[in-house]
């Protein structure tokens, strides 16, 4: 009974539990939706804020982008005013351009250029030495007299050094019918004027950009001549154009030229052939960069399905593509190189000018030896592409004399030699060893002095000449203990007596080593220093007479005698021929007495030797400027050449002073009593006192 109650209460208790479940529920759910109403509207209150924002910054930006419409629409404007502006500024450029162009040509009108001709050669007047050079050039039948010249000069640009290509020389005529003349007569003759056996070409005088408007029409007129028409160039620079029946056709322009030359029909374009050049097969980065390549072609193009031919023919366009890229990079190569060298000599050269150091010294010589080599393989290039050129366009021999030469050749090729031996041999390799050691034989000097071969031997006999020559120059004919004692021919036993060879290896090789301590050694004192037999006592008899017959002071030593440093003298020791020149240098007196005599004749007094011993030490010291030392040298050992001098070897010379106009020219003249000198040397003189403090008077010395 008790159970049956607490389940029927428990039932009773279920439903109030669900009514209060009901109710919180509906009261969860009202706060929710309060707070979510609470934050929905915070969001919306934010979101119309940001939104408020947005507006007006895109409200901003639209006005922004209307003012920048407004200043595009105001610059443009303007744009078109200053393009109008400048167009119109351009043609009145243009027009002032054409006017002072064409101003400076009327200017050059009386003008001609003279090109091929050496530097320094017109003296001190240009005008009388052109003159005279344009009847020589032209002949006396074009110029009955010489042209009458305004003013003559070389180009305005920088002189270059030796080697490099003379400026031209600017030339104004007289009168203008005179100048037509040289040029027209110049023109028939392009190719024939020479002067001292070099070229020279004579054209008008045009300015710079006349010059480069009538270049462009040069790849024109070289096409046009190759098709069999007359081109020529009118002035300014219009082409004219003769045809084969008479007409004539005129362009105004490289354009219009170019496109009259491809309308052409029945002559074929002009085509520039690739050659290759031999000249790469002698570098050997080049064979190895051509090997490479050859074998990477090889690689990657060898197959079983292609022909060999077309592998070929391949090969041949790959290995062109690559050989231009090599030269080309090769070219570009040695033009930075040689801008390099360039700036780098100049900047060293300005540095040894402020600081002479003989490192800087050693590096612009290093640097120059650099630019001269590569300026040499330069020219070698040119001089080969010249000879091809040449052998190319020049004559060549036909089928008949080919086969001429041809036979003339193998008449002439040797087969077969009798060797020293007496045998006969075919063998080239045995021919040209026999011809090898018969020139040696021939060009070297172990002759005897009475072998008639020696007269036959031009190297012998000549250096013989000249030692001989050379001994009676400087008037040193005396014996010389330096003189050989085996096969000399002087000491007749020594070259029939091979005991006197031996007596060579045991240190016998000079007459000087038979003597000790100032006096010739008996025999025993020879035997005992050189370990000689007795046997040898005739040889000694022997050189004993010949030494006794040609010393005077026997058995005393003689002194040492100047030839002795020549015979001494080795000629692989460094520097040998500085040495050598040295030593000939100081036998050499007279010059130095001669140019004593002539300064003593034109100061009126005699010079001290002391005195000329240090003109002559202080040349080098004169100045840290190496041009400035060759300069006093020229002066103190008179090489200049005066207009007195020159007079004396062409009669045509005037030996007046250019200066003064009344005295002859001579170097001291020129140097000292010119009276337009005067004032410099007083000024000289003057500058030097106040520096010193000390009043120094015009002295030459």
């Amino acid at each position: 009974m008790a159970s049956k109650a607490s389940k029927k209460e428990k039932k009773d208790e279920a439903p109030a539990t669900a009514v209060a479940s009901m109710a919180s529920l509906v009261k969860l759910l009202e706060e929710h939706r309060d707070a979510l109403s609470k934050e929905f509207k915070s969001a919306m209150t934010s979101l119309e804020a940001k939104l408020d924002f947005v507006q007006e910054t895109v409200t901003d930006h639209g006005n922004r982008l209307t003012s920048l419409e407004a200043n595009a629409n105001q610059l443009s404007d303007k744009m078109e005013e200053l393009e109008a502006k400048c167009a119109a500024m351009e043609g009145s450029y243009n027009k002032l351009k054409a006017k002072a162009i064409d101003l400076e040509s009327r200017s050059r009108r009386n003008n001609i250029r003279i090109t091929g001709l050496p530097e320094s050669i017109e003296g001190a007047r240009p005008t009388d030495f052109f003159s005279r050079l344009l009847v020589e050039l032209l002949g006396d039948q074009v110029l009955t007299t010489a042209p009458e010249l305004d003013r003559a000069h070389r180009a305005l640009t920088a002189k270059q050094g030796p080697g490099s290509r003379s400026r031209a020389v600017i030339a104004r005529i007289h009168h203008f019918r005179t100048k037509e003349l040289i040029v027209q007569e110049a023109r028939k003759r392009r190719g024939k004027l020479f002067f001292q056996g070099k070229p020279v070409a004579i054209f008008e005088d045009y300015c710079p950009e006349i010059v480069e408007q009538r270049a462009a029409y040069r790849e024109v007129m070289s096409a046009l001549y190759q098709r069999g028409l007359r081109p020529s160039l009118l002035y300014p620079a219009r082409l004219r154009i003769t045809t084969k029946d008479g007409g004539k056709k005129h362009f105004a322009s490289v354009e219009d030229a170019t496109s009259f030359l491809k309308t052409l029909q029945g002559v074929p374009m002009p085509t520039r052939h690739w050659r290759f050049n031999s000249s790469l097969l002698s570098d050997d980065e080049f064979v190895k960069y051509l090997k490479d390549h050859i074998t990477f072609f090889l690689e990657m193009n060898t197959t079983s399905d292609t022909s060999a031919l077309m592998v070929w023919d391949a090969l041949k366009a790959y290995l062109r593509g690559q050989i231009i890229s090599f030269t080309a990079h090769k070219r570009r190569k040695a033009q930075r190189e040689r801008s390099d060298l360039l700036s780098n000599i100049s900047g060293t050269d300005a540095q040894y000018a402020l600081t002479p150091t003989p490192e800087l010294y050693n590096t612009k010589l290093e640097l120059k030896t650099k630019f001269d080599l590569l300026t040499t393989y330069q020219t070698q290039n040119i001089l080969l592409k010249n000879k091809s050129t040449f052998y190319e366009h020049g004559e060549k021999a036909g089928k008949l004399l080919a086969n001429q030469l041809k036979g003339r050749r193998s008449k002439q090729l040797i087969t077969s030699i009798n060797t020293q031996s007496g045998n006969v041999t075919q063998d080239p390799t045995e021919i040209n060893t026999a011809f090898k050691d018969f020139y040696s034989n021939l060009y070297c000097s172990q002759f005897d002095g009475d072998d008639p071969r020696i007269k036959t031997n031009p190297v012998v006999r000549h250096t013989l000449k000249v030692w001989v020559q050379f001994r009676r120059s400087f008037g040193h004919k005396d014996f010389s203990l330096l003189s050989p004692v085996a096969s000399n021919h002087f000491f007749v036993p020594s070259r029939h007596d091979s005991t006197f060879q031996g007596w060579h290896g045991k240190g016998i090789s000079q007459f000087k080593d038979m003597f000790t301590n100032g006096n010739f050694m008996s025999f025993d004192q020879l035997s005992e220093k050189y370990n000689l037999p007795k046997t040898h006592f005739f040889r000694y008899l022997q050189a004993r007479h010949y030494v006794r017959s040609v010393l005077p002071c026997f058995p005393k030593e003689p002194d040492s005698n100047p030839v002795d440093m020549f015979l001494s003298f080795n000629p692989m020791s460094p520097k040998a021929m500085s040495t050598l020149y040295r030593n000939i240098s100081t036998l050499i007196q007279a010059p130095l007495v001669s140019i004593k005599l002539a300064w003593e004749h034109d100061l009126g007094q005699s010079l001290e030797d002391d005195l000329w011993d240090k003109i002559l030490t202080s040349i080098h010291k004169s100045s840290l400027c190496a041009r400035h030392c060759l300069i006093q040298f020229k002066i103190v050992h008179r090489a200049h050449f005066s207009k007195a001098k020159l007079s004396s070897f062409f009669p045509d010379v005037n030996p007046t002073c250019d200066k003064c106009k009344i005295n002859v020219a001579t170097l001291f003249h020129m140097y000292w009593l010119c009276p337009r000198l005067q004032e410099f040397w007083g000024d000289v003189f003057l500058t030097l006192s106040n520096i010193l403090n000390q009043k120094l008077d015009p002295d030459p010395l």
